[in-house]
């Protein structure tokens, strides 16, 4: 299944990309936004990384899924095209609140290449 079978629309707020993702300075956001800088992404230029999530979401399966307190999370994992002229694999986890019809992002992070 994916997320869009769920919901209708997916959100991912200007701020979650360019003061959490691409924010080395942010506590917990700082690996990632060492991972998606050193691909070359940039938060002059943060819809590159916002349209490259949002079409994963689109276009990959959801592969797991959890409640909480909030809402029902689910994961969804694939392999983003970057600035650098490569693709690498990244998991993104959203959320839909109950009753919700849309999904609202809320981290993403690189996975290892699978073996």
């Amino acid at each position: 299944m994916k997320l869009t079978d769920i919901v209708e629309e997916l959100v991912i707020a200007e701020a979650k990309i360019t003061q959490y993702l691409l924010n080395k300075e942010h506590n917990k956001g700082r690996p990632k936004a060492k991972f998606f800088l050193g691909v070359g992404f940039h938060p002059s230029e943060w819809t590159k990384l916002a349209d490259a999530i949002e079409t994963l979401a689109r276009e990959e399966e959801i592969t797991d899924s959890d409640q909480r307190e909030y809402g029902v999370a689910y994961g969804i994992e694939g392999k983003i095209p970057t600035p650098d002229g490569q693709t690498r694999r990244i998991r993104t986890v959203w959320i839909v609140k109950s009753q919700g019809q849309a999904a609202n992002l809320i981290t993403a992070y690189p996975r290892r290449r699978k073996r």
